[in-house]
């Protein structure tokens, strides 16, 4: 049988995971985006990404998104981590 501390432990560690794959979504659908434009960067979240991709699927707070010619960086309010992709 699993106490409360332990159980809290494995939804705060599924929470995570759950934010981090969304994270992982939005990078895919950011990077690919900047990289499918040939001559002309646009460095910015593609216009017409889904809002589910923008905020933490827990806590439904935006991400913060850093998107410029060097790299794209995604942080999570709630605390459950950041991504950050280099951009050629």
């Amino acid at each position: 049988e699993l106490d409360e501390s332990t159980l809290a432990g494995i939804r705060a560690m599924l929470d995570a995971r759950r934010c981090g794959r969304n994270m992982d979504d939005l990078m895919f659908t950011i990077v690919y985006t900047v990289l499918g434009y040939d001559s002309a960067a646009v460095y910015e979240v593609p216009a017409g990404t889904p809002e589910s991709l923008l905020v933490c699927p827990v806590s439904g707070l935006p991400y913060e998104v850093l998107v410029d010619s060097a790299r794209v960086f995604i942080s999570c309010p709630s605390g459950h981590g950041t991504r950050e992709e280099k951009l050629p």
